[in-house]
């Protein structure tokens, strides 16, 4: 209970392409005692990514695609020592120091395993327009085919963002992706500083 009383997590999601690997980066950055964790660094190896039956795309927006096992692990092997993952923080810097979690990816939350142990959750969003333009501009390893984004990654986008909301009633802070940057990672941070000071009392 202490170790448990003494972490934060929060998790960042959305659209693609809505800001959520800066938002983490920065936040891991400024925060203290923080580390992140990326859902698409559990992307599993192509060949074993099932094919979308409407579509004959592949399913990488899709929990399917992802090895969530190897991903949880990752989570609670910080849970149970989160000083192991930042080394370069003395142990000693404080009697109780708050350590932070800071999970980001499209599907955290609609994974039900890791979805209690969230202590703050943000949902990014984007308009159809701005999240295909924002999309065509990156670079993907394989590389989108034509028409992948309009006829699987939006309509995923929506039955996922549809299942946290009806079904799995996802109680989630909703942040605009075309807002400044600043906004949204000052929102989180304030709300995140706010927790950790709360944790220091405690």
């Amino acid at each position: 209970m202490e170790t448990r009383r003494r972490t934060v997590v929060v998790g960042i999601s959305g659209v693609s392409n809505g800001g959520k690997t800066t938002l983490a980066s920065r936040l891991e950055k400024d925060i203290p005692n923080s580390y992140n964790i990326s859902q698409d660094t559990y992307f599993v190896e192509e060949e074993d990514v099932l094919i979308d039956e409407k579509t004959g795309y592949e399913r990488w927006d899709d929990l399917t695609a992802m090895n969530m096992d190897e991903m949880m692990k990752d989570v609670n092997d910080w849970i149970t020592n989160p000083q192991k993952f930042c080394p370069e923080i003395p142990s000693d810097q404080s009697k109780h120091p708050v350590h932070v979690l800071i999970i980001e990816g499209i599907l955290i939350f609609n994974y039900r395993p890791l979805l209690p142990l969230f202590d703050l959750k943000y949902f990014l969003t984007l308009p159809f327009e701005e999240a295909k333009r924002r999309r065509s501009q990156r670079v993907y390893i394989p590389p989108d085919p034509p028409g992948m984004f309009d006829e699987y990654v939006w309509r995923m986008y929506l039955e996922n963002k549809k299942e946290l909301e009806n079904e799995m009633k996802v109680d989630m802070v909703y942040l605009d992706g075309t807002k400044n940057p600043d906004e949204n990672y000052n929102k989180i941070k304030e709300d995140l500083l706010t927790l950790i000071n709360s944790a220091e009392k405690s």
